[in-house]
């Protein structure tokens, strides 16, 4: 009896498995209100960069807000091939945001609806961030990389950036497609050998170097996908003996779609490996970089028979008061590195110049009743712990202008008077003043000479802070 139950239960399930799958019924109100809310979408027009810049969904939220209910909800179409209607979506709740795509059929009918996962913005702090672009029709690509800060952008990624790729295929088949790494092996045999010495004065360019692709490549672009849709070209490998393995790379496309405050050009790039594959270091050795304050330049980018890396770093800061002017540096760079693959640059031929400043010209600022006493900021000289100051002490026209060297608790190191054209006024020098802001980590081995111009004088600064006229 038992086994007779389980023959009829079988045979039943059977019998269902072959009947064909009863079809959705979609009134005609429901086709006439899908087609009255995809009239209100606007396409995406590719390159898209950002989920929040699409525009916002006013109505016909039932269509895939029912559950959610977001507190705003943004979407646009998807330019496709055939009849399918493609919707990429962005809702936000609270503080969350979510991507998600739906395809449809020409009734309403979902075909495809594929959770694409979280907007994680950066907040100034050390995390992981996410977000979804659309660089054509077919692929919608969702990064996510880690973010330590503004000054990282070009430095070395030790946690592992994910590029996943949804493909949007014919009949509204949503699919995320296989990405699979190279290895290392692959990555480093496929580079060619560079024969030293090197020469690049400048970022090469027009040349038809192989792509290390976003998605696959075993070099990590890290924040480089802060960028809209950075590149990088494999220009060659450095083999030095007893040091680890390295490559010269091409990043390029280095721009942001809201224009933002970061602007690159295409630059070179050295980064080091270890041992095992993992990226050990990474240093842009030449290119441009500007804000609408500050550019510097990297240029003259060399590697010598025995390995030896040297480069030219030059800039210019306009944030300083007309009465000051901008400021120019420039200094040589050497780099070396070990079996490990970590870098370590050494600054030598430091030049600081002020070419329009002139001290007399704060005079006039002063008033003939008013003393004034102000110490001012000019340059940091970071690897000796100090900064490049001036005091001055002015009312009216009787003035004394001392250029110093500080170190970072506000002592002064060195002093020189410039300009004293006090008659009734007595002045001496404070022994410290506000500390400057000096950070001696960012740009350590610091070797000298340095030189600072002033207008048409010209000083040599020492190690020890002392201050010597040219």
């Amino acid at each position: 009896m038992i086994k007779r139950y389980i023959l009829i239960g079988l045979l039943g399930i059977l019998t269902a498995c072959h009947q064909p799958p009863q079809q959705q019924t979609t009134s005609d109100a429901d086709v006439s209100a899908y087609k009255n809310y995809i009239k209100t979408l606007s396409y995406l027009h590719t390159p898209h960069f950002y989920g929040e810049e699409m525009p916002v969904v006013e109505s016909g939220f039932a269509i895939e807000d029912a559950h959610y209910k977001f507190d705003e909800l943004r979407a646009a179409r998807v330019r496709t091939a055939d009849s399918t209607v493609v919707i990429f979506y962005f809702g936000k709740k609270k503080d969350a945001y979510s991507y998600w795509m739906t395809s449809f059929d020409s009734t309403g009918k979902v075909i495809n609806k594929v959770d694409i996962g979280i907007r994680d913005l950066q907040d100034q702090t050390s995390k992981y961030v996410t977000k979804a672009l659309m660089e054509n029709d077919s692929i919608l690509e969702y990064r996510s990389y880690y973010d330590q800060g503004y000054d990282n952008i070009m430095h070395a990624t030790y946690n592992a950036s994910q590029i996943k790729l949804l493909a949007i295929r014919p009949g509204g088949k949503l699919v995320w497609k296989e990405v699979k790494k190279e290895t290392f092996p692959e990555f480093i045999n496929a580079i060619p050998a560079l024969s030293l010495p090197v020469a690049y004065d400048s970022t090469p360019v027009g040349k038809n170097f192989a792509l290390a692709h976003r998605g696959n490549s075993w070099f990590d672009y890290g924040k480089l996908l802060l960028f809209d849709y950075p590149v990088a070209y494999k220009i060659g490998k450095i083999a030095v003996p007893g040091r680890s393995q390295a490559v010269l790379l091409i990043v390029a496309d280095l721009t942001l779609a809201d224009g933002g405050e970061i602007a690159y050009s295409p630059s070179l790039i050295l980064v080091t490996y270890d041992a095992n594959g993992r990226e050990a270091d990474r240093l842009r050795v030449c290119g441009d970089n500007g804000t609408e304050e500050s550019e510097d330049t990297l240029s003259y980018f060399r590697i010598a028979t025995d390995g030896t890396v040297s480069f030219q770093e030059s800039g210019q800061d306009r944030s300083f008061p007309s009465d000051i002017g901008a400021r120019d540096q420039s200094r040589k760079v050497g780099v070396t590195w070990d079996n490990n693959g970590s870098l370590t640059t050494t600054y030598t031929d430091q030049v600081i110049r002020f070419q329009d400043f002139d001290p007399t010209k704060l005079v006039a600022q002063g008033s003939a009743n008013t003393l004034i006493q102000e110490p001012g900021f000019l340059a940091e000289l970071d690897g000796w712990d100090m900064a490049l100051m001036f005091y001055n002490f002015r009312k009216g026209h009787e003035q004394s202008f001392h250029l110093l060297t500080v170190n970072k608790e506000g002592k002064v190191l060195g002093d020189l008077e410039l300009v004293n054209t006090l008659k009734s006024l007595h002045f001496e020098l404070p022994k410290k003043i506000p500390p400057p802001n000096i950070d001696h980590t960012i740009w350590k081995n610091l070797t000298g000479p340095v030189r600072v111009i002033l207008g048409n004088k010209a000083f040599s600064i020492a190690a020890d802070g002392s201050i010597t006229p040219q």
